[in-house]
């Protein structure tokens, strides 16, 4: 059976390095403990690679003690869920087992792809001589002779002729910044001449002029370098060190960005490689059994038309016949019809496949297949022991405990009903009023000045419709004299400075991205009760909220008393010292 599953060329990169963990260590100090959770530590790295995340250095100069213990107070929460799920053994919940088995699945053929595709024809020199590149800013002067854009007149280019003489001219030793200004095609005059920064990156590796620039000595001039659009003699001018993180912490940046240029290479290696692993495990379809398989679903095929319907399709089959076995593999293993719907029952609603014929089973059979072949492979070469798996597994794990645990104690326990809510609504009726409207009249205006001047006569008494037709540049108002309809105080710009207004009152001129507004206020609707019905919508969503935020922070009361938390202060002051130390 072939298979004729075909990915895009990012298939390699989604697979094998999803998982993988980029994460920087600080050394002895990184790994001390902020925060103790029972037997659990939470260390300043960790910490840090949290609450760094978004914000730039000055802010997280800045960050204070609270804003620090703040945000430490939801690590510990998690980690408290965390206590508590294995407290309660939820390691070896039954739902909680299947997550973490199929995602190991995943992970350990993840790492098998990294180690059999990716390692293999990605060699540590190679890294290492793009990571070595990347700490090197060159200054390049350029000459560029481009062919014409016509093929036929390349025939009759002068080119050759210009390449004569420039080499002439570079061995009597004229500058070459002179034999630039002289002899390149650049279009822009102000460039001939004038050194340009080359930067080395995994994407221009491939590069000729990039390859031959990376490969000379300073002051050096190159040979005739051929592009696509003609060709290129370079000076290397200068050569500067830059500095740049650690290789360990850009290694795999670099392989995923490798793995992405060489995407179509790799892609055709990991097929080929996939072909031997299905010749290795071999592959027998059970025809009589495949052929069974589709008599019973063909004689109900209203049921196997509704793809939601999966358990159904499902319970047409015999104790006997979910035994079946429709594949087999060379190493005893099989694909069964039982097997087959436990897999199918995965799928989301919209995605499951239909199984109502001989080819559309056949090709789900190949995608079971391929993932039989891969994941026996990961387990025999012992995959799960690899160190990445081993991390990923147990914070995978953790975070389906936790989820589990939180549903268990929180989701659960809430109650929201409908009596409950009414009562709510009668004692927040404030909350969820109809919020005031303004009818908003507005001119458009680009010139500040101009924009002024009609403020000014605006309020001397001037017709305001008149000022909008002749200055509102707002296209969708203008034919309605600048109006705005009813607004509220949330609209961009002009909501806030309106809702300062009385009715018939004028304001401006406002800053309105690069324009500016002139505003009036033509009415006010004022704020207005909701019904129940109404608001509904509203009152559930903030009503569970809130009780469910009542019920997270009671049971992390009892956690607390249970569980030891010791936080250490000092420590989480002074993360972000060395940002400070460098002012």
């Amino acid at each position: 059976m072939k298979h004729n599953y075909k990915p895009s060329v990012h298939f390699l990169i989604s697979l094998s390095l999803a998982g993988v963990l980029f994460l920087s260590s600080c050394g002895k100090e990184g790994n001390k403990p902020v925060a103790r959770v029972g037997g659990r530590t939470i260390t300043v790295d960790e910490f840090k690679n949290a609450f760094s995340r978004g914000k730039s250095d000055e802010v997280l100069e800045k960050s204070t003690l609270q804003e620090k213990l703040d945000f430490l107070d939801n690590m510990i929460q998690k980690e408290l869920e965390i206590v508590s799920a294995y407290q309660k053994g939820m390691q070896n919940d039954a739902d909680v087992v299947d997550k973490v088995k199929i995602h190991e699945e995943k992970l350990i053929v993840q790492q098998l792809i990294e180690h059999e595709i990716i390692d293999k024809n990605i060699s540590e020199s190679e890294l290492r001589n793009d990571y070595k590149n990347m700490g090197r800013h060159l200054q390049v002067m350029e000459i560029i002779l481009e062919y014409p854009p016509n093929p036929k007149e390349r025939e009759n280019s002068i080119i050759p002729q210009k390449l004569k003489l420039l080499e002439q001219e570079i061995q009597k030793g004229v500058p070459f910044n002179k034999l630039a200004e002289k002899y390149s095609m650049e279009t822009r005059a102000d460039l001939k001449g004038v050194a340009k920064t080359y930067k080395w990156s995994v994407f221009n590796s491939q590069d000729s002029v990039y390859i031959t620039a990376f490969s000379m000595k300073k002051g050096e001039i190159s040979r005739p370098i051929k592009t696509a659009k003609g060709i290129k003699v370079i000076q290397l001018v200068d050569d500067k060190d830059v500095s740049q993180p650690a290789y360990e912490d850009e290694k795999d940046k670099i392989k995923r960005d490798i793995v992405q240029l060489r995407g179509r290479e790799l892609e055709q290696k990991y097929y080929e490689w996939l072909d031997g692993l299905q010749k290795k495990y071999g592959t027998t379809e059970v025809e009589e059994n495949i052929k069974t398989f589709i008599n019973v679903v063909s004689d109900s095929s209203d049921v196997t038309k509704n793809a939601k319907e999966a358990r159904d399709l499902e319970n047409l089959f015999t104790k006997e016949q979910i035994g079946l076995e429709l594949i087999r593999f060379n190493d005893g293993g099989s694909i069964t019809v039982k097997q087959l719907f436990e897999e199918i029952s995965r799928y989301p609603s919209r995605r499951r496949p239909l199984l109502g014929s001989e080819k559309e089973l056949k090709n789900f059979l190949t995608t079971q297949i391929r993932k039989y072949v891969l994941i026996a492979e990961a387990k025999a070469q012992h995959m799960e022991k690899n160190k990445i798996v081993k991390e990923q597994l147990k914070t995978y794990t953790e975070s389906v405990m936790q989820s589990k645990i939180v549903k268990m104690e929180v989701d659960d326990k809430i109650e929201v009903n409908e009596e409950k809510k009414k009562e709510y609504f009668e004692q927040h009726r404030d909350e969820f009023m109809l919020p005031e409207k303004r009818e908003v009249q507005e001119i458009l205006i680009s010139d500040e000045k101009v924009a002024q001047d009609v403020v000014r006569r605006a309020k001397a008494g001037e017709n305001f419709d008149k000022l909008a037709e002749k200055y509102n540049e707002r296209n969708y108002t203008k034919k309605k004299m600048g109006n705005r309809g009813y607004i509220q105080r949330s609209m961009p710009n002009i909501g806030d400075p309106a809702f300062e207004l009385k009715a018939k009152q004028v304001a401006g001129p406002i800053k309105n991205g690069k324009k500016w507004s002139v505003i009036k206020v033509l009415d006010i609707r004022p704020a207005v009760p909701r019904s129940y019905e109404e608001a509904e919508g509203f009152i559930d969503s903030k009503f569970r909220r809130e009780v469910k935020d009542e019920r997270t922070k009671e049971w992390m009361d009892e956690l607390k008393k249970n569980i030891d938390v010791t936080i250490f202060q000092n420590r989480l002051d002074n993360t972000y010292a060395e940002l400070r130390e460098e002012d």
